[in-house]
């Protein structure tokens, strides 16, 4: 499918680059997701390329269509999948800096590779259970990114009250249907008021949802954990802004909206919020 000899002629390769932004969608980004990669190499690398060229000499193509054959399966887990994906997000440019000098980001590919061939250095598998137990996201951090993710999901459910505006610009009401989102929709059926935006309503489910857990919180610290993480997204995310998450719209209906990109992590902050960031009631 990828022989040069068959896409030598501009029309023929056009065709095929078009066949393959519609063939291969990636995180629901689909033809557009493959635009930004591309326009990205070449305004930030002056790499000219296209999908054709990409695909051919993809390092791991393989090993990535074999992750999502599993994952398709139900052999990976989503999360895993999830995961997977952000630690070759991060990869492209750990490596990029890695080769322009940087000594941290050199230093974190020697530690990838020994993490993932413990045996060819003898690394004990205690030094890895002792990294992987010991250290953990801030819970403000967390608990912010966990309001984003429910704030996206919710954005299947409501609507603008007002059409001229997006779901992030003013209140919001539940849609007529939930599409196939029931769980949520009814969530968000037992919360939402008059005069709620996106942002209160994911608010009211989180701390319900954190209460089951035996975490007390109020509104208020959740909305200092929200100003935490712009905070540190204004320090952390100069260079480098993570991509957009586009929140579910109905095109031509109302405004379109999105949220910065929500990274991976574990629930390993509730044990450090349990030791000493745990705010009595």
């Amino acid at each position: 499918m990828f022989d040069r000899h068959h896409a030598d002629s501009p029309e023929d390769r056009e065709a095929l680059n078009r066949t393959l932004k519609d063939r291969l969608h990636a995180s629901g980004w689909a033809a557009s997701f493959w635009d930004v990669v591309i326009k990205e190499l070449r305004e930030s690398h002056d790499i000219e390329t296209d999908l054709v060229e990409l695909a051919q000499n993809a390092p791991g193509l393989v090993e990535m269509f074999q992750i999502a054959a599993l994952s398709d399966k139900g052999l990976i887990e989503k999360e895993a999948e999830k995961t997977l994906s952000e630690i070759i997000h991060s990869l492209v440019r750990i490596a990029f800096r890695a080769q322009g000098g940087d000594e941290k980001a050199a230093n974190q590919l020697k530690v990838l590779h020994k993490v993932a061939y413990p045996f060819n250095y003898d690394l004990p598998a205690t030094v890895i259970k002792n990294l992987a137990d010991s250290y953990h996201i801030s819970p403000h951090l967390a608990r912010a990114w966990d309001v984003r993710e429910l704030m996206y999901e919710l954005s299947y459910v409501v609507e603008p009250t007002n059409f001229e505006r997006s779901v992030l610009e003013g209140p919001v009401t539940l849609k007529t249907h939930n599409l196939g989102m029931r769980d949520v929709y009814q969530k968000a059926k037992h919360h939402i008021r008059r005069g709620s935006t996106l942002l209160s309503l994911a608010i009211s489910l989180y701390i319900e949802q954190l209460e089951q857990e035996g975490i007390a919180l109020e509104p208020r610290d959740i909305k200092r954990d929200l100003q935490k993480l712009k905070e540190w997204e204004s320090a952390n995310l100069k260079e480098n802004s993570p991509y957009q998450l586009p929140l579910w719209n109905e095109p031509g209906k109302y405004p379109p909206a999105s949220l910065p990109g929500i990274p991976i992590y574990s629930d390993g902050w509730k044990k450090l919020w349990r030791r000493g960031d745990k705010k009595k009631k």
